[in-house]
């Protein structure tokens, strides 16, 4: 009779011998994002180290949308907000030889977005920017980069956007490079080359781009003559971001794992089946639409005004869609902070917006940040003047000097903003609307209390085809500014901001 220990023991080595058999079990580095909160717990076997993922600037976990079983968690990051998940540097993440990333993906990034996102990478922050690996994409111009750097610039291999990881679609990308010597063409026998692949849902993906100093072998492309050694670094492992500090990713990540080996295509087709399950290659290529569930991405449409007052605090009221939840107002500069108002909802957005002493002055693009990714842009003006609705500087109640009067017009309209004036003053009008993105071909009067022009200008070519007026003032009392399209044509809601005082230009 065989005893029931021998059994026990018998089961053990069969399961053991199973667990050992999976791709994922060999992964020297497992980030799930199962937990309820907190960093994110290595759950690999292997490796050397613990290799703790911290989830910085708030990032957070959300139902996982990869699955079909409940109870597991993504891992949701938002690139207005810098968020990302660093691995501190270990034995384990810092690879001389060979190296493989998988993740579980879905990218928020609109195709005309002309950012730079990194789903990973081990890269300085030094000078050299010295990269053991890492991969970033710019969906604009349709360029994923597969890249390291030796401290001599970037070789990178080049992909499709639009073809491998698409918008709001779930995908398992595989990405491997491995220390060897080409074959043919490589001149020498050194192992000074790198050879890289690149695997989306279980499959091999094509190369786009002519190959320059590489060696293509297929889908394998061969990087030549590195200096190998000097691929590694002391710089952490990041997760939705290139570096600490740029290149970061909207959009939800799952399942990471790092390999200390070069995964083979059999290898990334049958992880991508462990991860995701035995039906995710039917499951991931039904998402040519965005994935059910996942909430829609903002849009803008309009705002209150078309400038911010430095040093000063300005309510903006935006209107659009899918304003939330969690809106953050997002422009490129630094010195901002937004605080959304009571109220607010999806359609709707309040919000006071406050710029520092030394916030740069121009034109910039405004957006939202949520969940679902980046808004398209709106234009707006920072300078230290004060900023008003151009329908509160009435005749009754006409804005003091300077202001900046913002406002839309459509067909045959004509806006009127009223302001007092006294004799002798230097009085400017200069009208933004080409500048803000505005379909109208603006033209601004200056006119007396009695409704007598006393200028007016048409567009003009210095000015990106807005224009300016300027009068001396004849006398004490309230002047009007006029905007109107030259035609009375102007297509619906064409915004534009009118400057009006002693102003330096």
């Amino acid at each position: 009779m065989i005893r029931p220990s021998l059994i026990a023991l018998l089961i053990g080595i069969l399961l053991a011998a199973s667990q050992a058999a999976t791709v994922r079990s060999t992964a020297i580095v497992d980030l799930g994002f199962n937990e309820k909160s907190g960093p994110a717990v290595d759950t690999a076997t292997g490796g050397q180290a613990n290799n703790t993922g911290r989830l910085l600037a708030g990032a957070r976990r959300v139902p996982t949308p990869f699955s079909t079983t409940t109870g597991g968690r993504a891992l949701l990051l938002e690139a207005g907000r810098k968020q990302f998940v660093q691995v501190p540097n270990s034995p384990d993440i810092s690879r001389g030889k060979a190296v493989s990333v998988a993740m579980l993906l879905i990218n928020f990034h609109a195709a005309n977005d002309a950012g730079t996102h990194g789903l990973f990478g081990k890269r300085s922050t030094d000078k050299a920017s010295h990269s053991n690996y890492g991969l970033n994409f710019q969906p604009k111009t349709d360029l994923i980069q597969f890249y390291v750097n030796d401290g001599t610039g970037f070789r990178i291999v080049h992909y499709s956007v639009k073809s491998l990881l698409g918008v709001r679609q779930r995908v398992h990308l595989v990405a491997t490079m491995a220390v060897g010597d080409a074959p043919g063409a490589d001149k020498d026998t050194d192992h000074d080359d790198v050879r890289m692949r690149l695997f989306i849902n279980g499959q091999p993906a094509t190369r786009i781009g002519k190959p320059g100093k590489d060696l293509a072998e297929g889908t394998d492309i061969w990087l030549l003559d590195l200096k190998t050694t000097a691929l590694t670094n002391t710089a952490p492992l990041t997760i939705g971001a290139s570096s600490t500090a740029i290149e970061h990713f909207s959009g939800i990540i799952d399942e990471f794992q790092l390999f200390d080996r070069e995964l083979t295509a059999n290898d990334a087709a049958t992880l991508f089946s462990e991860v995701a399950g035995a039906d995710a290659g039917k499951r991931f290529s039904q998402d040519k639409q965005p994935v059910a569930g996942l909430p829609a991405a903002p849009q803008l449409a309009t705002t209150s005004l078309r400038g911010l007052q430095i040093g000063q605090t300005t309510r903006l009221v935006l209107t659009g869609k899918n304003l939330g939840p969690n809106p953050l107002v997002v422009a490129p500069f630094a010195g901002l902070q937004s605080k959304v108002v009571a109220g607010s909802n999806a359609g709707k957005l309040t919000v006071d917006i406050t710029l520092s002493k030394t916030a740069p002055a121009g034109l910039f693009p405004l957006r939202i940040s949520t969940i679902a990714g980046l808004s398209n842009p709106l234009t707006v003006a920072v300078d230290r003047l004060p900023q008003r609705p151009v329908g509160t500087a009435s005749s009754a109640a006409p804005s003091p000097l300077p202001v900046a009067l913002s406002g839309m017009i459509s067909g045959a309209e004509i806006s009127r903003g009223h302001v007092r004036a006294k004799a002798g003053q230097r009085l400017v009008a200069d009208v933004e609307a080409r500048r803000l993105g505005s379909g109208c071909e603006p033209v601004v009067e200056i006119k007396n209390a009695l409704g007598t022009p006393l200028a007016i200008e048409w567009s003009k070519v210095p000015l990106r085809g807005d224009t300016r007026a300027e009068v001396t003032v004849p006398a004490d009392g309230v002047y009007t500014i006029e905007v109107h399209d030259l035609s009375f044509k102007a297509p619906g809601n064409s915004p534009f901001r009118v400057k009006i005082g002693d102003l330096a230009l």
